[in-house]
């Protein structure tokens, strides 16, 4: 039956809309709530009593130490782009995403995004990216 083929793409249509919609709230929900916790961080700490190692070395050790961490800053950097893209991407990778995570067996999870203010954020969003590294490598 025509109308009922007609119906159910309209139905369907409507919930994805819904999704959409409600996923959008989401996220407009956690910027919020990221930017109230920038605004609200109450930094209580003695500067003074912190020491940075990086200035005590002489130049051809923070040279070397540069060299060596460079590698970890360009993954990390790659992997906060992939997770804001999938984040945002509402219409394209983030349905892509949702289904290689579920061809591959896997908890539906996002990656979580890299927040400066909070301290291990950087520390959760590569953990979670190993774990999903194969659904990151099909994506």
């Amino acid at each position: 039956d025509p109308d009922a083929l007609v119906d159910e793409d309209v139905r369907q249509l409507a919930q994805l809309a819904q999704e959409l919609d409600s996923e959008e709230r989401t996220t407009e929900g956690e910027l919020r709530q990221e930017r109230a916790d920038d605004e609200g961080m109450d930094v209580d700490f003695d500067d003074e009593s912190w020491v940075d190692e990086v200035e005590t070395m002489d130049d051809e050790e923070q040279a070397a130490y540069e060299r060596d961490i460079r590698p970890l800053k360009m993954v990390l950097v790659k992997i906060r782009k992939i997770s804001f893209k999938i984040i945002h991407s509402t219409t394209k990778l983030l349905p892509a995403w949702r289904d290689i995570v579920k061809e591959l067996n896997m908890r539906e999870r996002l990656l979580p995004r890299d927040v400066k203010t909070r301290w291990n954020s950087s520390f959760d969003m590569a953990e979670v990216a190993v774990e999903y590294r194969p659904a990151i490598e099909r994506l």
